[in-house]
């Protein structure tokens, strides 16, 4: 029997979703605690060095959003 996927595992681009969903990013990384921030920055920049290693240049672009995503909610807070 098929089942729904979980909502991580949605995440990410596909080929009916490529594009990056801005808006819902960061509503979902101002909720993150610094830490979780961190190291979502972190697997976001690995995830461009292993798409750019195989040539998938849709995930990596989908990845360069998220990590710019992300950065840009640590660069808010630490202007608060």
């Amino acid at each position: 029997m098929y089942r729904t996927p979980p909502k991580w595992l949605l995440e990410g681009p596909t080929l009916d979703r490529p594009g990056y969903p801005f808006s819902d990013m960061e509503k979902k990384y101002a909720a993150f605690s610094d830490e979780a921030l961190q190291y979502s920055i972190k697997d976001a920049r690995q995830a461009v060095k292993a798409m750019r290693s195989i040539g998938d240049t849709v995930a990596e672009n989908w990845y360069t959003d998220d990590a710019s995503t992300i950065r840009a909610e640590i660069n808010r807070r630490k202007k608060r």
